[in-house]
């Protein structure tokens, strides 16, 4: 299934944008867009909205990339495959799990548990994000799926604990 995504797809149009796709901080302009307008048409609600999707990117990223990657240690399918497509650097850092699919699934988890009509925005980016992880060579599709979960948990018991949550209009 890596090499499906990781050679199958293989394109010059994915070639310049997956590893762009990969990069946090080319999803930061999208994200602020996002909570800045939901703070403009919710209020405090988007604010506390905003805090609490911080909250769970930063625990996604905490239990991904400081537990579970040093506990697995499992490398990356750059390091132990052959001819590999490789777009991204190849880090000596754990595969397992994903601390990019953990985190854009903690952001769009957030925004879905809030308003259901955002799982239409948020699921999309956070699986072209998962895409990505395996076209630009740095994950198996189990540290993706993994990863996924993690954060889709995480927003899920946050949510759940502040009870911030907007009814559909």
């Amino acid at each position: 299934m890596f090499y499906l995504v990781n050679r199958g797809t293989q394109n010059r149009a994915f070639d310049a944008l997956m590893p762009a796709v990969s990069r946090y901080g080319n999803w930061i302009p999208v994200i602020l867009v996002i909570f800045g307008y939901l703070i403009y048409r919710d209020g405090h609600k988007g604010l506390l909205l905003f805090l609490l999707a911080a909250v769970c990117v930063t625990a996604s990223d905490f239990v991904s990339s400081k537990i579970l990657k040093d506990f697995f240690a499992v490398p990356r399918p750059c390091i132990t495959l052959p001819d590999v497509h490789l777009l991204a650097g190849c880090t000596h850092s754990g595969s397992f799990p994903s601390s990019h699919a953990a985190n854009s699934f903690a952001i769009a988890s957030t925004l879905g548990f809030y308003q259901r009509r955002l799982w239409f925005i948020g699921v999309p980016c956070a699986l072209l994000v998962m895409f990505s992880r395996l076209y630009v060579g740095v994950h198996y599709p189990s540290d993706v799926a993994f990863g996924a979960v993690i954060g889709l948990g995480i927003a899920w018991a946050a949510t759940r604990v502040s009870r911030l949550r907007h009814e559909p209009s």
